[in-house]
């Protein structure tokens, strides 16, 4: 039995929920540095048929450790990515490829994907936010808040994933379109800054709570747009205000890191990562805002179609398949020459 397993073994007999003074956590070293962890199953027991043993037994030392030592990877991915952006859409402006099926399944995927890490990470945060101080939720260290187990994977899949998410501007590019500053900069950035934090070890789980469900509710919108089953109701703004709010949370919480960051003794932010962090929310929000103002009060007139401010609203709207802006609510494309 592993270890995690074997700690279920406490004088706590509700199925409902175990106070942490019942459990016995795991004690784990990491960079010269012990620390302990409860996972959400252990806390609530009725939870634990719906965690898979993978999940349960999750280890993410040995993770950290191979994150830290190739951050060539996402230099590289970067590089690739420039030369896709740069020498592909001139090729497919004169033969687009036609890829709705692909891009609806896609988006289906991440859908999905969104969903699941949603429901590993929120419980886990909102849990710990009702059990330590705020300052505690937005200082202490990853191994510690997320611990390893279901938490700790699904971290790591968030970072894991920035890399797979650059395929979505594949298919920006594959129907001979351009993407400019607005997306490409969000799809580096991101990337860069989430590779960074994870390997430096600086808290972030707030980050991932909110980007995991807003993506969850974003490409499940984008997979309806694609199958043409979005609801009437469902008006895109909805969307736009639903990622200015993140990213206007995600200001807060960065300004209240540097607040907390004047005690380092108390506080795990790091603060190279904390300023990275600052000038990316602090450009995501004045983008989002900037997006929303000509999207939806400022739309621009007697403009083509292949050159005007366009979101993935828009583009689900026109063509059935979304732009691929991950957690953008708009960008802008012009027609590769």
């Amino acid at each position: 039995m592993s270890e995690a397993l074997a700690n279920l073994s406490h004088p706590c007999t509700s199925s409902l929920y175990c106070p942490p003074s019942s459990l016995v956590p795991v004690t784990r070293e990491l960079a010269g540095h012990t620390y302990t962890f409860l996972q959400f199953w252990q806390l609530f027991p009725w939870s634990e048929p719906f965690y898979t043993r993978l999940e349960k037994e999750f280890d993410v030392r040995p993770w950290y450790l191979f994150v830290h030592a190739n951050g060539w990877l996402p230099v590289v991915s970067i590089i690739l990515y420039a030369a896709m952006v740069l020498l592909l859409p001139p090729i497919t402006s004169k033969r687009p490829v036609k890829c709705d099926t692909a891009l609806a399944y896609w988006n289906l995927l991440l859908a999905a994907f969104s969903i699941l890490g949603a429901l590993r990470i929120v419980p886990h945060l909102l849990w710990f936010l009702t059990t330590h101080s705020f300052k505690e939720t937005v200082c202490t260290p990853p191994e510690r808040m997320n611990g390893d187990g279901a938490s700790g994977l699904w971290c790591l899949l968030f970072t894991l994933s920035k890399l797979v998410e650059l395929v979505d501007t594949m298919f920006v590019c594959l129907k001979g379109r351009k993407p400019i500053f607005l997306h490409w900069y969000h799809h580096v950035t991101v990337l860069s800054f989430t590779w960074a934090a994870y390997s430096a070890r600086h808290p972030g789980m707030y980050f991932i709570a909110m980007n995991y469900t807003v993506h969850a509710v974003m490409y499940s919108y984008y997979f309806l747009m694609a199958i043409k089953a979005k609801p009437k109701w469902l008006n895109p703004i909805y969307i736009t205000f639903l990622q200015i709010f993140q990213m206007v949370a995600g200001v807060i919480i960065t300004v209240y890191g540097f607040i907390y960051a004047r005690d380092p003794s108390t506080c795990g932010v790091v603060p190279s990562v904390l300023y990275f962090q600052s000038v990316i929310y602090g450009s995501y929000l004045y983008l989002f805002l900037e997006f929303l103002v000509k999207r939806f009060f400022c739309p621009p007139q007697s403009v083509p179609p292949a050159s005007r401010p366009v979101g993935k609203e828009d583009q689900g709207r026109e063509e059935g398949w979304k732009t691929a802006m991950t957690n953008g609510a708009g960008t802008h494309f012009k027609k590769a020459q």
